[in-house]
């Protein structure tokens, strides 16, 4: 019973280069609505906006969501376009957390031994559960509130339960 120096490097290769490519995107879209998930339309709706001003040169997918706006009563077009658009936003920035969780399960079933996979499942979760807070309760001016507590609540018992597992 070794380590499988393969099966590691293919898992990495297969789980890390989608979240290196993820990653950075979606920091800098929370970065962009100040890591406030509940600010998401908002920060969606500014970012349309300097599309319209031409302020930063995105891809024209973005832009179309856009172009709607004014073209009927009431805007249906637009509410509609717009409504679908922050549904993908939500559903982006949920991908980190499965692919963590994902790659986490899929190196612990393959690979040997499996600490590795649990250590990724346990602690990359716990990782990004502390920046995200950590983050959140700094923008909050160091008051925690409910959503602050309850991430730190979840890391501390991924800290506790990676040990009791092992």
């Amino acid at each position: 019973m070794g380590f499988e120096r393969l099966n590691v490097v293919i898992r990495l290769i297969q789980f890390g280069v989608p979240l290196l490519i993820l990653l950075p995107g979606v920091i800098n879209f929370l970065d962009l609505c100040r890591f406030r998930l509940d600010r998401l339309d908002a920060s969606l709706l500014k970012l349309g906006q300097n599309i319209v001003d031409r302020k930063f040169t995105i891809s024209r997918i973005c832009a179309t969501l856009f172009l709607g706006e004014g073209a009927s009563t009431r805007n249906i077009e637009f509410r509609h376009n717009f409504f679908w658009a922050a549904r993908c936003m939500l559903c982006l920035l949920t991908l980190p957390w499965f692919l963590f969780l994902t790659g986490g399960f899929a190196t612990t079933l393959t690979v040997k031994p499996t600490v590795l996979g649990i250590c990724t499942l346990f602690v990359g979760t716990t990782i990004q559960a502390i920046r995200y807070s950590l983050y959140l309760w700094r923008l909050e001016k160091w008051r925690l509130t409910r959503a602050s507590v309850g991430i730190l609540s979840f890391s501390l018992m991924c800290i506790v339960t990676f040990p009791v597992i092992i």
